[in-house]
């Protein structure tokens, strides 16, 4: 939970971000405003027995897409292009790797072709 003064003394959030990693920037952000963050180490959370979620193979490759994005956006924002550029070439090498030893091609390809070309979940996709 953050004060709405406070996110907006950070200018808000930033939309480059999917669903990943955009927590790790807000909290980056507070601290190099000078706030403190509070942590509750002691809190736990209960899952109640349900329905499962089940992701088809696209919706996993971009969700997957979306994580790597992510993290490479953080990286290039705060350590440098390279560094960011390098979480991309090393997630895109790893999801080659994968299809090279057929262990489930056609999403290693969905993925791959998601990283390449810094797909994120913005609430738009059809296939979440």
């Amino acid at each position: 939970m953050v004060r709405k003064f406070n996110l907006r003394s950070i200018n808000y959030l930033d939309e480059k971000y999917g669903q990943f990693w955009a927590d790790a920037d807000l909290c980056y952000q507070i601290l190099k405003a000078g706030k403190k963050i509070f942590l509750i180490p002691d809190a736990r959370a209960i899952v109640h027995p349900g329905e499962e979620l089940e992701f088809s193979s696209s919706a996993r490759a971009l969700l997957d897409a979306d994580r790597a994005t992510g993290a490479s956006r953080y990286a290039s924002k705060y350590f440098g292009f390279l560094s960011g550029f390098g979480m991309s070439a090393g997630a895109a090498l790893y999801s080659m790797g994968q299809m090279l030893t057929f262990r489930d091609p056609g999403f290693q390809a969905s993925r791959l072709i998601g990283i390449l070309s810094r797909k994120k979940v913005d609430g738009t996709q059809t296939t979440l």
